[in-house]
């Protein structure tokens, strides 16, 4: 169920305004880290999938990792790793698909490009005192009615509601963030020669 949102509104902050400040918070210099859960339920609310797992962001890099499951992308190719059968592929990257399940803040990439937003209406917050923003798909044939993003006051994403047109959805929690340490760019790629009996499939 989706938080409830009060009218309160501030005096300075634009919904604009308040996405360049999460996207600066995102775009530490050395490069951004959290971990992150993930939960899709069905229609009723029921649980279909969850997992967890860490995420690595640094321009246009990122690095998601749960159990099963590793993406790692450099901005130029993308690799994915799948544990649970050893395999890897290996594919060029196309920036202009943003996919939650390889990276789950890739919302915030150039969002204009894809969704609405009432960009110089003022900011609301939730009952938590949270910041919301919500943007509506421009393209009708994405599965998404709308997706809502909750920041803290420290410009934070904390939590991403994906609403399907069916009642089903799927939510990204994150935890506090923190700044990754200087020369962690071998974050960005993915070495398989570290893998015993590995199958890679390279369609670059």
């Amino acid at each position: 169920m989706l938080a409830m949102v009060v009218p309160m509104y501030s005096q300075t902050l634009t919904n604009g305004v308040l996405l360049g400040r999460i996207n600066g918070r995102l775009s530490v210099e050395s490069g951004y880290e959290c971990g992150f859960s993930f939960v899709a339920k069905d229609s009723e609310g029921n649980v279909m999938a969850e997992s967890e797992g860490i995420l690595y962001l640094k321009g246009h890099s990122f690095r998601m990792e749960t159990e099963q499951i590793t993406v790692v992308c450099d901005g130029v190719t993308k690799w994915m790793y799948d544990a649970s059968v050893n395999e890897l592929l290996i594919v060029k990257n196309d920036p202009s698909v943003r996919n939650i399940m390889e990276n789950p803040f890739s919302i915030f990439d150039e969002p204009e490009k894809d969704y609405d937003f009432r960009t110089s209406s003022g900011v609301s917050r939730n009952s938590d005192g949270l910041f919301v923003l919500k943007f509506e798909p421009r393209d009708r044939n994405m599965p998404y009615r709308n997706i809502i993003v909750y920041a803290n006051a420290s410009y934070e994403p904390v939590k991403m509601e994906y609403v399907s047109k069916d009642g089903s959805g799927m939510t990204v929690t994150a935890e506090k963030g923190r700044a990754l340490p200087e020369n962690r760019e071998s974050l960005f790629t993915f070495d398989p020669s570290g893998y015993e009996d590995i199958y890679v499939t390279d369609l670059r």
